[in-house]
């Protein structure tokens, strides 16, 4: 008499749940390793920027990460939970242009402009003189329409994003967020007309400061 083996068959929807869980815990596994080398890996915008002040240095433009006070702000952006006033300030760039070593102008100031504003023809409309940054003298240019009439030939040469313009010891600086499109923008390009800018107001404002020739 022949003896049959007994045989145990796993049920093909077993296996089909075991293989999908093991596939599951190695998606897992394999997630939770390179995540962090995702996070890291610079975007297509932090790429273009990088190309972009890359550009900005090797034209001769200082390129630095700073804040500006934020003229725009917001009630609770001034005064925190607890009461206490507080200064509320706007992430930005400044691109710079030094000034010539032979310069001995020591004339400074810096003119805010709240994000989205339409491009002035001089302070007092749009513009504000931050008095924080070393406040006017009695032969500071703020006063005199003649000077601020540069600000509309600049103002064709310089992004839309623009927060401010400052005139320092050592640099004559330009102030925005660096809002491009990034898709369509011509880095080199933008990076010329600023540089074009502020050559014009270093020309212009050492022209005006320059001392009268003597008879």
């Amino acid at each position: 008499m022949a003896v049959v083996s007994h045989i145990e068959f796993t049920p093909l929807k077993s296996l089909t749940l075991a293989a999908l869980m093991t596939a599951f815990i190695i998606i897992v596994l394999l997630a939770a390793a390179f995540a962090p080398i995702a996070y890291m890996m610079p975007s297509k915008r932090d790429r273009a920027l990088a190309d972009l002040r890359m550009i900005a240095r090797r034209e001769g433009l200082e390129v630095d990460v700073t804040r500006l006070p934020k003229l725009d702000a917001e009630p609770h952006e001034r005064v925190s939970a607890s009461g206490i006033e507080r200064e509320a300030t706007i992430d930005c760039v400044s691109y710079g242009v030094r000034l010539p070593k032979s310069s001995d102008l020591r004339v400074r100031y810096r003119l805010l402009l709240a994000p989205d504003t339409e491009w002035p023809v001089a302070p007092g409309t749009s513009w504000e003189l931050d008095l924080k940054f070393k406040p006017a003298t009695a032969d500071h240019p703020i006063a005199n329409d003649r000077y601020w009439a540069i600000l509309d030939e600049l103002g064709s040469l310089l992004p839309v994003d623009r927060l401010g313009l400052a005139m320092t010891d050592d640099f004559a600086l330009f102030y925005w967020q660096e809002r491009l499109t990034m898709e369509t923008a011509d880095a080199a390009a933008i990076v010329v007309k600023i540089r074009q800018a502020l050559n014009k107001l270093v020309n212009h404002h050492q022209k005006y400061f320059a001392p009268e020739p003597t008879p």
